[in-house]
């Protein structure tokens, strides 16, 4: 029998994105599931068209709550949850049919506590509604934990994103997302890592991550925005015992750095914080250079802001956007 999927879904203000996330949740080859939807204080349609498939499909059922942010929103869907699965989806994306059945098969085949698929990446302004976008797995693979964490922080193979990814529901037993925080996966991701034996990865595109205009990812940048540097502070301090995770999470901050110094304004507010990203990019330098686990693209930045390269740094900013 198939065992119970616990699918969380937060939900603010996305009637524009929330019937294709819904839809191709229902339309899922495996069954046995629970979709708690959790409505954060939402004022637009989004609201009407979640109690619509509420009353049409008894594995829905949607809470209300006063706006509290994605972290809050979640940790109300674990809370409630009664699967032996999680799976997160943000409610502006949408998965592939086959998403919760591969992603269950993955971990049980491979006797992990996490299993993860690949994004393919959805421009919902350009790609004129066209759904079929997913991709078989050419390849999987099974880390152990020191492995998966600095597969991680290098950002090779998967992300620190809950998105794409199936997790045993006891992993949660004593976590829960930071509320008020951005960067939320980044500050438990590596947490939940550690309580695993095994975690599978596969290069199977089931789950769109839709890029649009207001998204956290691509709103206007704020003091909020610095909240991973704390985060990364707080992960370097924790592996400061484990050189190889240590050095992997280094250069995780000096990602985050790069990234604050490419989309911060310039002017005296950030001023200081863009001096010690610079500061701490240059102290890291041969991590960065000398380091194969580390991306071009972060080699390229370093080499634009040692030699101030204005066209390596364009270049830069292009490979970001298509990863």
């Amino acid at each position: 029998m198939e065992k119970l999927v616990s699918i969380i879904l937060p939900v603010y203000n996305v009637e524009q994105y929330i019937k294709n996330c819904l839809e191709s949740i229902q339309q899922q080859t495996y069954s046995n599931l629970e979709v708690i939807i959790v409505n954060d204080g939402s004022t637009d349609k989004s609201v009407e068209y979640c109690e619509q498939i509420c009353k049409i499909d008894s594995r829905f059922s949607i809470t209300h709550k006063e706006n509290g942010g994605l972290s809050d929103a979640r940790n109300v869907g674990i809370d409630k949850s009664k699967g032996e699965y999680l799976i997160f989806v943000d409610s502006d994306d949408f998965v592939s049919q086959d998403m919760v059945s591969y992603l269950v098969s993955c971990m049980e085949n491979n006797e992990a506590d996490i299993a993860i698929c690949d994004p393919v990446h959805y421009y919902s302004d350009r790609q004129n509604n066209d759904l079929n976008i997913f991709s078989p797995a050419s390849n999987v693979k099974v880390y152990e934990t020191t492995e998966a964490l600095c597969e991680m922080f290098y950002q090779k193979s998967f992300l620190v994103s809950a998105w794409a990814k199936i997790f045993k529901r006891e992993l949660f037993d004593d976590i829960r997302f930071p509320v008020g925080k951005l960067f939320e996966d980044s500050a438990i991701m590596y947490l939940l890592f550690e309580k695993c034996e095994t975690i599978a990865y596969s290069d199977a595109e089931l789950y769109a991550y839709v890029h649009r205009d207001n998204s956290i990812t691509t709103k206007k940048f704020s003091d909020r925005d610095l909240d991973i540097l704390e985060i990364t502070n707080t992960i370097i301090n924790h592996y400061g015992d484990n050189l190889r995770v240590y050095t992997a999470a280094v250069s995780y901050k000096v990602s985050a750095c790069f990234r604050i110094l490419l989309n911060s304004p310039s002017g005296e507010k950030y001023k200081k914080v863009q001096k010690e990203c610079l500061s701490y990019i240059l102290q890291n330098w041969r991590n960065i250079l000398f380091n194969n686990n580390v991306r071009l693209k972060n080699k390229l930045a370093l080499i634009s802001i040692t030699i101030f390269n204005p066209f390596v740094k364009f270049i830069y900013s292009k490979v970001n956007r298509w990863e």
